[in-house]
């Protein structure tokens, strides 16, 4: 049995680049480089955003604290 081989038309045939081609798009370097520097970036915010939320409960917890006292005082008087 023997296979046939057509041939495709120019316009049809896969071109193969080498790496120094100048060819458009990213290699697999730069794209982990970036996905790591969006997790680091995305790391730092969710510190800056816990942070955040420790001053408001502080801000609450003293607003709270203060309606109690004043309750107190002019329950007393």
């Amino acid at each position: 049995m023997q296979t046939e081989i057509h041939k495709c038309p120019d316009k049809y045939k896969l071109k193969f680049h080498g790496p120094q081609s100048g060819r458009a798009g990213f290699t697999l370097i730069e794209l982990i480089i970036v996905l790591v520097i969006i997790g680091i970036a995305s790391g730092l915010v969710g510190i800056m955003i816990g942070r955040g939320s420790d001053g408001v409960e502080m801000k609450t917890g003293t607003k709270e604290i203060s309606s109690v006292l004043r309750y107190a005082r002019n329950h007393s008087v």
